[in-house]
């Protein structure tokens, strides 16, 4: 390795050894790219969630009683029409 300044840089020393130094570092900043996106979609999902009716049902129950209670509610008045 040659040291330019204060970083240690590996020379390519062929064509070769070049083009799979800059596949890595290609292959590096997709990973770290994916990585960040993965979390950012993921927060994001669990944001857009948390504002449902249902909420996270991790997170809070309530909100899935206050669900199943009014389609209780939808399914006893349909019953009640039909007779």
């Amino acid at each position: 390795m040659e040291q330019q300044g204060d970083k240690f840089v590996p020379v390519a020393v062929d064509p070769f050894s070049k083009f799979l130094l800059d596949l890595f570092a290609l292959l590096w900043r997709l990973a770290a790219g994916f990585a960040n996106g993965l979390a950012a979609g993921y927060i994001s999902h669990l944001a857009l969630d948390a504002v449902t009716p249902r909420s996270i049902p991790l997170l809070t129950s309530a909100g899935q009683r206050r669900v199943a209670t009014a389609q209780r509610a939808r399914c006893a008045k349909l019953r009640a029409g039909k007779k």
